[in-house]
């Protein structure tokens, strides 16, 4: 969808995938961290902080 938007030079197709990319950013991760947090506790703590966070920029930290 970025591509066609892209080649097209419409603006209004940037929409969706921006759209698509803070509804990813502001409401599927957090869930998704506070969910897998819930499910695995003291496991899912250790590999949040092997791993790296590359949405800190955009959202909350959960870290």
């Amino acid at each position: 969808m970025l591509g066609l938007a892209l080649i097209s030079c419409n603006i209004f197709s940037l929409f969706i995938p921006l759209g698509l990319f803070l509804v990813f950013v502001f409401d599927y991760i957090p869930k998704s961290d506070d969910y897998l947090q819930n499910k695995y506790g003291e496991q899912f703590t250790v590999y949040k902080q092997k791993t790296k966070n590359y949405y800190r920029l955009f959202g909350k930290s959960t870290s």
